[in-house]
């Protein structure tokens, strides 16, 4: 009996786990298809991400960096 509950233990911790990854998966192929449409129909984010990646601005354009890692 006790190696079934251990087990049972190690199968739900594994589904929680895949849970969680799925849902990782879920956000990310979201945001990649948000990026896509405004790609296609957004000229003017297809400008700013152009200008971002090329480091150039606009006459009177200020930029802004801000760093993801807290």
């Amino acid at each position: 009996m006790l190696p079934e509950i251990g087990k049972r233990k190690e199968q739900q911790a594994r589904v929680d786990e895949l849970k969680i990854e799925v849902e990782k998966a879920k956000e990310t192929l979201n945001r990649n298809l948000r990026e896509e449409t405004l790609l296609k129909l957004d000229p003017e984010y297809v400008g700013l991400i152009a200008r971002d990646r090329l480091d150039l601005m606009k006459d009177g354009e200020t930029i802004y960096r801000l760093d993801g890692k807290r």
